[in-house]
């Protein structure tokens, strides 16, 4: 369960903060992401790493434990995710 949600934590940071970045792989997608018109479908696609993260682990827990689902734990696991790329956003921050 913390596994899934550091694994998450670091895909959206990765994913959001570094590939979609200048001259990168995923550079097209951000600039496909900035022409939808509304940020609420926008965000969670991948425009916002918080709402990136919300939702790939949303999805995530979802698949992997529907067999024994506990809401509780749903929800920690997405707010565990946010808390660590919150982390991960503030430790990058300190290297530059």
């Amino acid at each position: 369960m913390l596994m899934l949600s550091f694994q998450v934590a670091v895909i959206s940071y990765v994913f959001c903060e570094i590939l979609t970045d200048r001259e990168m792989i995923f550079e097209f997608y951000y600039h496909f992401l900035k022409k939808i018109k509304y940020n609420f479908i926008a965000k969670p696609l991948g425009l916002c790493a918080y709402c990136f993260a919300g939702q790939l682990s949303l999805w995530l827990y979802l698949y992997k434990h529907i067999q024994n689902y506990c809401i509780f734990e749903h929800i920690f696991v997405i707010s565990f995710s946010i808390f660590i790329l919150k982390i991960i956003n503030i430790i990058s921050l300190w290297k530059t």
